[in-house]
């Protein structure tokens, strides 16, 4: 879906959506996409962890509706698909700052979200219906845990998630040089599977079925010189485990002469669906080394953090 996919009406309705967030486009509502909208929707992609492109494109339409809903606009429950927004980060982020594990903050109102808050209702005493109702959401603001400096309790999820794996499979998706090349070096040390579809949404859904340990995302850039390492981080939460293997494998690729390493921490529909730790890399111009070295890099840094797990 692409910026001439969207209707004139749609477009004013991304223009008042990035104007109430602040990222006012153009100082009035036209359904043009001109410019100043594009500015805007760059200034939005960054502010959320997505690829700053100023492209209308579906993600960020989506991520655009979900920043709209506010905590205690709408009841929040389990549905197929599931819940999505700003309201059900909120949610998840006040549960695991009382020590409730909702799973990654992520923005998505899944099963390990309705554990945690019936886990919370049945604490309170109040029905325990895994639905976010007005008198559960009464009890959340009435204990809400206002210490700055406390840490929600699913930042340890991913560790918890790496150390419970009897075996530990990583799934390898995208298809370039590099991921056949780190395919078969990961096959000689961990269980690897390689993905089948080019779609990020399908991929990490089997990779959720699966029950994998690891999703490790590989992609081309050649109109940049380098590579750029990223983990999943939004809402003021992060994967710890998916950080320390992109600065692991991130330092590495520095040492053996790698130009412009970029690692950070983005929210890309890859990262966010996985329910395991997650890495996304990608390569750009090779310049003085080469893929088969980088996927040795990675495939070592990769059964390093395995091993520490043991």
């Amino acid at each position: 879906m692409s910026n001439s996919s969207f209707s004139h009406d749609v477009i004013s309705d991304v223009q008042r959506r990035l104007a109430a967030l602040g990222h006012d486009p153009i100082g009035e509502i036209s359904g043009v996409l001109g410019e100043p909208t594009r500015i805007a929707l760059q200034a939005f992609q960054r502010q959320r962890g997505l690829a700053i492109t100023g492209e209308l494109d579906a993600v960020t339409f989506s991520r655009l509706e979900e920043a709209g809903w506010q905590l205690g606009h709408r009841l929040l429950f389990l549905t197929r698909p599931h819940l999505r927004g700003d309201d059900v980060a909120a949610l998840q982020e006040s549960l695991a700052l009382l020590g409730f594990n909702s799973g990654r903050i992520d923005g998505i109102f899944g099963v390990l979200t309705k554990s945690a808050l019936e886990e919370f209702q049945r604490n309170c005493a109040i029905d325990e219906s895994g639905v976010l109702t007005r008198s559960t959401l009464d009890e959340l603001v009435r204990l809400a845990h206002r210490d700055p400096g406390r840490r929600p309790v699913t930042e340890t999820h991913d560790s918890v998630r790496l150390v419970d794996k009897h075996h530990h499979l990583v799934i390898v998706h995208g298809h370039s040089p590099l991921s056949d090349l780190l395919g078969a070096e990961l096959a000689a040390n961990v269980d690897v599977l390689a993905s089948e579809t080019p779609n990020d949404v399908l991929a990490a859904a089997k990779a959720n079925r699966l029950n994998a340990a690891l999703l490790i995302a590989v992609s081309d850039n050649l109109q940049v010189e380098g590579c750029d390492l990223n983990f999943y981080e939004s809402y003021k939460s992060h994967s710890t485990i998916g950080r320390q293997l992109s600065h692991a494998i991130g330092g590495r690729l520095r040492e053996t002469g790698v130009p412009n390493v970029r690692v950070g921490g983005m929210s890309l529909p890859i990262l966010r669906e996985t329910a395991m730790p997650a890495i996304s890399l990608s390569m750009g111009r090779s310049t003085g080394y080469s893929l088969s070295v980088v996927a040795r890099i990675v495939t070592s840094e990769t059964v390093r953090l395995f091993d520490r797990s043991r």
